[in-house]
């Protein structure tokens, strides 16, 4: 009698167990649904708003960047239709068609656990960001659904009424940073900057004046709807930034390369040698993969999208976090080239019959 009811409470464990999950599982799909809902409400309602900079990508720049302008209303505008104005359009195009192609995969699976993705998908989320479980299905989800969830918006972005509109989920995109001006009025010596897009000071050794010089020393930078890493409540009416290095864009332009003539580029072992030969550091040379030489303008623009405070917050985990030696390292779904590649990866495997093996090779799908 004690054997059947030791053996009858077990299974009445088990059950309960297997019920308290099941009720998990369910609140956590409930939750998503909620979350999924808003942010398609909000976008429906215009609340997730992207512009892109129309002076920074015309044919010339408004300012000079040694004088602080004393009338803003005197800015001339670049035109939308400009090379480098539609570049941008057609890279947040293609991530966003990325984000989209993601949620469409999870979407399935988290509202019924019987849906589950292919092997390949599975795989892929564990190598890249060492877990495929259910929260880090979840995880992958919310951001890349928020990414997705911006809308273009065709306004005036340095003009008043835009800066009097605008919001903590707006996102501003530029092609280069003529916003960042020399402050002759700064007190500071290590202040010495001025942002004329959101008015606040800009400190001396900030990333975005590295889209000052002629080398591409940063293709893009990001800027969180906050005035400095320390304060976490956003002020009124700052929009979040994406800044892209003017050269970067104009090389884009200059040697348009499909995705596809990119994919076959980077497969060559002789590019391979060459980029490695050109790398002085020999620990960065024996870095370097042919995912690496991939790097297409969309995967840079998806890094950066991640960053955004409405999109995660992802970061840039040190300096060991880029490439696929880091990314493999790493193997966090906090860190943004983890993100990006796994969004460019995924669009590998489906559209382009090739994968990436574990030394970062590109290898065709058998």
């Amino acid at each position: 009698m004690q054997s059947c009811t030791a053996t009858t409470n077990l299974r009445s464990f088990i059950a309960t167990i297997c019920e308290l999950h099941q009720a998990k599982m369910q609140l956590l799909r409930f939750i998503v649904a909620v979350i999924a809902g808003f942010q398609y409400i909000t976008g429906a309602l215009g609340a997730w708003r992207y512009v892109i900079d129309k002076t920074s990508c015309g044919k010339c720049s408004p300012w000079n960047n040694d004088v602080l302008p004393t009338d803003q209303a005197t800015v001339g505008l670049g035109e939308a239709g400009t090379p480098l104005h539609d570049s941008i359009v057609g890279y947040m195009n293609t991530v966003q068609q990325w984000a989209h192609e993601i949620c469409d995969i999870f979407a399935p699976y988290i509202n019924d656990p019987n849906q589950r993705p292919d092997d390949r998908v599975m795989r892929l989320t564990s190598t890249i960001f060492g877990n495929n479980d259910m929260a880090t299905i979840v995880d992958l989800y919310n951001r890349f659904n928020r990414i997705r969830t911006y809308q273009y918006y065709d306004i005036d972005n340095r003009g008043i009424d835009w800066a009097q509109q605008r919001d903590n989920q707006d996102l501003e995109i530029f092609g280069n940073a003529d916003y960042i001006v020399s402050n002759p009025n700064a007190m500071d010596p290590s202040v010495q900057y001025w942002d004329m897009t959101r008015s606040c000071p800009i400190a001396n050794d900030d990333l975005l004046l590295y889209l000052h010089e002629d080398d591409v020393l940063e293709s893009a930078v990001t800027c969180p709807a906050t005035p400095d890493g320390d304060q976490q409540v956003f002020p009124a009416h700052w929009s979040e930034t994406i800044t892209f290095h003017p050269a970067y864009l104009q090389d884009g332009v200059d040697n348009p390369l499909s995705f596809a003539d990119r994919v076959t580029a980077a497969k060559s072992s002789a590019l391979l040698h060459l980029a490695r030969s050109r790398e002085p550091d020999p620990v960065r040379r024996a870095r370097v993969t042919q995912f690496d030489l991939l790097l297409p303008p969309e995967q840079v623009l998806m890094h950066e999208m991640t960053h955004l405070v409405n999109c995660g917050s992802s970061i840039d985990q040190g300096e060991d976090c880029y490439g696929w030696v880091g990314i493999r390292a790493l193997q966090s779904i906090h860190n943004a080239d983890n993100l990006a590649a796994f969004a460019m990866i995924l669009q590998l495997n489906r559209h382009y019959n090739t994968q990436v093996s574990d030394s970062g090779r590109l290898r065709s799908i058998s």
